[in-house]
């Protein structure tokens, strides 16, 4: 059994290891930008640019992810699609969110749901080491509603193990490899909302119930 203590010390630790390629190239950049040669100076200043936009980008992504949310209403999909965006920008992934910025009321989620979503599309990406896509789409069932992720690309990385932890079914020793399937198994058990995970040849769907 996981305490509150263990799980907020592997989280912070997750978003250190996670920050600390940016800020370590950011550091080297500073430390060669005074070069007297005019080439390294001016490669200095363009990999400051490039880590420090990192860097912020993650920061703003973790902030969606494992921040406090500011408010209990309708979920911001415009914002979610640009979080997804910048996730993915860097990584070879092609995302296809097939989601309008509007929804009707019996479709729309609310800002928890979206937290999940994005917790959801980060754990997925992470599969997809040699570029891949991401599609994005929300279903109706008449007394329920669903969020369909579906991840694929070449020789993906299936990650079994985090799966089995999102779903409950398993109590791996916690690290910072698998806190974020710790984090998405939390919150949707706060939420009461069910994950179904089907695993194929370089493909992985996740299917998020939700109520609106």
């Amino acid at each position: 059994m996981i305490t509150d203590l263990e799980f907020v010390e592997y989280i912070s630790a997750k978003i250190c290891h996670d920050l600390s390629g940016a800020l370590g190239a950011l550091s080297n950049g500073i430390e060669f930008v005074d070069s007297s040669d005019p080439n390294v100076q001016k490669k200095a200043v363009e990999l400051i640019h490039i880590s420090s936009a990192q860097a912020v980008d993650t920061l703003k992504l973790f902030r969606q992810i494992y921040g406090v949310v500011k408010h209990d209403g309708e979920a911001d999909l415009g914002q979610i699609k640009e979080f997804c965006q910048m996730m993915l920008k860097e990584k070879k992934i092609n995302l296809e969110f097939l989601i309008p910025n509007s929804l009707p009321a019996e479709r729309a989620l609310n800002s928890q749901t979206g937290k999940l979503m994005l917790s959801v599309v980060y754990l997925a990406k992470s599969g997809l080491i040699h570029g891949g896509g991401i599609t994005i789409s929300i279903h109706h069932h008449g007394d329920h509603n669903s969020i369909h992720i579906v991840a694929q690309g070449k020789d993906m990385k299936i990650k079994s193990d985090c799966h089995k932890i999102v779903l409950g079914k398993t109590a791996s020793e916690i690290s910072t490899m698998n806190i974020d399937s710790y984090y998405i198994r939390r919150l949707r058990e706060s939420m009461k909302s069910d994950i179904t995970i089907n695993e194929g040849a370089d493909r992985v769907e996740y299917i998020i119930e939700y109520r609106s």
